[in-house]
C-alpha cells in the first residue's frame, strides 16, 4: 500500500489495507489529574496503552471547551485530554479523550488577636506556595473573647488554586490590657473606684 489514492479509496500514511484497530488506553495504575502544585499537569506517552509504537501526541483543553492546544494546564479546573496514535502499517490511527481535574490545594490557619471590638481576624496561612499571592480574613461568631470560627475567606491573585475550611482554621481573640489609676482621701476602707485607660469607646466596664 502505498500512501495516496488507489481506486476509490484514499490512504494515510503509513496505514494500509490489512492494518487493524487500534486501543487507546492508560497503563495500569495511571491516574488522571492532582492537587494543584503551581506545576502544569502533562499526561507522559509512557503512560498510555497502544498497539504497535505510533506516535503518540497529547493534547488538553478546559472541560467543554472549543480547541486542543499543546499547552499542559496549570490551574484549578476541570480539563479534557486528548491522546492520539499515529498509523502504522500493521495499526490503524487511534485516538481517546480522557477528562481529569486540578483540584484546589487545602491550607491551613491560624490567627489570634487582642480584643478591639470587632470580629473579623487576618489570618496567617499554611501551605501557601512561594511567590504566590494568597491571603485569609476570619470572621469569627462574635467581637468577644470565647468566640469560634464562623467563616473564612481568601483573596488575592491565586486565591482560585487554594481552599480553606472553617475545620483548618485555629483562631481566638484574647482579653485587651487595661490600665487603672485610683486614688481617694483616706475614709477606713479598703477599695476605691478606677480611672481605665484602654476601654474602646461605647464599651462600659
Amino acid at each position: 500500500c502505498v500512501c495516496g489514492v488507489k481506486g476509490a479509496e484514499t490512504f494515510d500514511h503509513g496505514s494500509s489495507l490489512s492494518a487493524k484497530e487500534n486501543v487507546v488506553e492508560l497503563k495500569d495504575g495511571v491516574t488522571l489529574g492532582k492537587v494543584y502544585d503551581g506545576e502544569a499537569y502533562a499526561l507522559a506517552a509512557e503512560e498510555i496503552e497502544r498497539k504497535g509504537n505510533g506516535e503518540v501526541t497529547i493534547m488538553y483543553q478546559r472541560k467543554g471547551g472549543v480547541d486542543f492546544g499543546n499547552t499542559a494546564p496549570k490551574t484549578v479546573g476541570e480539563y479534557t485530554v486528548k491522546v492520539c496514535v499515529a498509523a502504522t502499517a500493521e495499526w490503524k490511527e487511534a485516538e481517546k479523550t480522557f477528562d481529569f481535574a486540578i483540584t484546589a490545594k487545602p491550607l491551613s490557619a491560624t490567627a489570634t488577636k487582642e480584643y478591639d471590638g470587632n470580629a473579623v481576624i487576618p489570618a496567617t496561612l499554611t501551605g501557601v506556595i512561594d511567590g504566590e499571592t494568597v491571603t485569609a480574613t476570619i470572621t469569627m461568631t462574635s467581637k468577644n473573647v470565647g468566640a469560634t470560627v464562623k467563616e473564612v475567606m481568601l483573596a488575592g491573585a491565586d486565591k482560585d488554586n487554594y481552599m480553606l475550611t472553617v475545620a483548618n482554621v485555629t483562631a481566638s481573640i484574647t482579653a485587651k490590657t487595661l490600665k487603672a489609676t485610683a486614688t481617694k482621701t483616706y475614709d477606713g476602707t479598703d477599695t476605691m473606684p478606677a480611672t481605665l485607660t484602654g476601654v474602646l469607646d461605647g464599651d462600659k466596664v
